[in-house]
């Protein structure tokens, strides 16, 4: 949409390294506790963490732990970017109407998103009418 930023990247290392080169002063992170290991290296600026599970282990001095579950509304995401300054988004790419207020929020906020896209879909047989499905399923037998 107009007014998007979005840099999108293929996993949470690269995610990592394209916040630090952006120099963000706070970053918002909501890809959950397994992806936060590569931001917890990053200095000189704050994290922001929000997640439905604790991580494993303590987070470092300068990140914040918000645990919450979704779905918020545009107005909640607003707020907590407002009240941590945050500058920059890093978010999954899920697909639906739940990541969408964050986005909408970061948006109308001018704050740069990176995304992490979606795993490319393993390759599978393939059909063009029922009869071939139909072939297909007999072969499997």
């Amino acid at each position: 949409e107009t007014g998007d930023h979005w840099i999108e990247v293929d996993d949470a290392r690269s995610a990592a390294e394209v916040s630090k080169n952006l120099n963000p002063a706070c970053v918002l992170i909501t890809l959950g506790r397994r992806d936060l290991e590569p931001f917890l290296a990053l200095t000189g600026l704050r994290l922001v963490a929000r997640m439905i599970e604790e991580p494993e282990n303590p987070l470092p001095p300068h990140a914040t732990l918000l645990q919450a579950r979704g779905p918020f509304s545009v107005a909640d995401e607003h707020a907590l970017m407002e009240e941590h300054a945050v500058d920059l988004l890093v978010t999954k790419a899920a697909g639906g109407n739940a990541t969408q207020a964050k986005i909408t929020a970061a948006r109308e906020r001018a704050i740069p998103v990176v995304m992490l896209r979606r795993p490319a879909m393993p390759q599978g047989p393939a059909a063009s009418s029922v009869k071939e499905v139909m072939d297909w399923i007999a072969d499997q037998r």
